[in-house]
């Protein structure tokens, strides 16, 4: 049986989420099995998401005892 293909729609409304919450879009990838991922263009939104994730900078991460 051949893999499933993401929808026109269910790929519209990803890129509909993702621009709804201030992020652009720059890319889609549909995978062999039919997932399919949105690669994003860098702004602020995704600098800021990058920055509340810790992996600005090349930091490492937070360890469970430190007091922050």
């Amino acid at each position: 049986m051949p893999a499933a293909r993401p929808s026109q729609a269910s790929v519209a409304n990803a890129v509909s989420a993702a621009m709804d919450a201030g992020l652009t879009p720059a890319s889609i990838y549909v995978a062999p099995d039919g997932s399919f991922r949105i690669d994003l263009k860098e702004n602020a939104a995704t600098h800021e998401l990058a920055v509340a994730t810790n992996v600005v900078n090349d930091e490492k991460p937070y360890l469970w005892n430190d007091a922050k």
